[in-house]
């Protein structure tokens, strides 16, 4: 296939996976992630899946370590992220979810996937049927170009230590 051909079709990929998310992202009114900016909500999404170190979220966000600082006492001040030292070595700042924030995140988390429940009732089952793989596909393929980047290790390190 050429050059010019998957250029096409990235463009295009592009432009759909935009459109998709802009549509199963949209907040309702009301909604308290409403109030949050895009920086710190992408924050709370990743420490929605487990408590990281500051350093690990700099890395996973493409963003300095003040950056990810600021955000976190942003966050802590909203009641929405607590700091902590883990006890057996006290230099290694971690951050997660309180309880309220755990809460809020979930919740829209939620909203998202009954959202996307309500799209995808819309298709053919044949059709649902082909969306997971080929996401799979798309995923695992991304994971290729970034292969043994420190971005993508770091993770998987905090994982063994943990």
């Amino acid at each position: 296939m050429s050059n010019d051909v998957v250029r096409e079709q990235a463009v295009a990929v592009n432009a759909l996976f935009s459109k998709l998310a802009r549509r199963l992202n949209k907040l309702e009114t009301g909604d308290p992630v409403t109030e949050l900016p895009v920086a710190q909500m992408r924050v709370c999404f990743a420490l929605l899946e487990k408590p990281r170190t500051m350093g690990c979220l700099s890395k996973e966000l493409g963003i300095s370590l003040s950056a990810v600082t600021q955000l976190a006492d942003r966050l802590e001040k909203a009641e929405l992220v607590e700091r902590y030292v883990e006890s057996d070595d006290l230099r290694m700042k971690r951050m997660r979810l309180s309880s309220h924030g755990e809460e809020i995140m979930t919740t829209r988390r939620e909203r998202r996937i009954e959202r996307l429940v309500k799209i995808l009732e819309c298709m053919p089952a044949q059709d649902r049927e082909l969306i997971t793989p080929a996401f799979q596909r798309l995923y695992d393929a991304s994971l290729k170009i970034d292969l043994g980047s420190e971005a993508d290790m770091l993770p998987i390190v905090e994982q063994i230590l943990d």
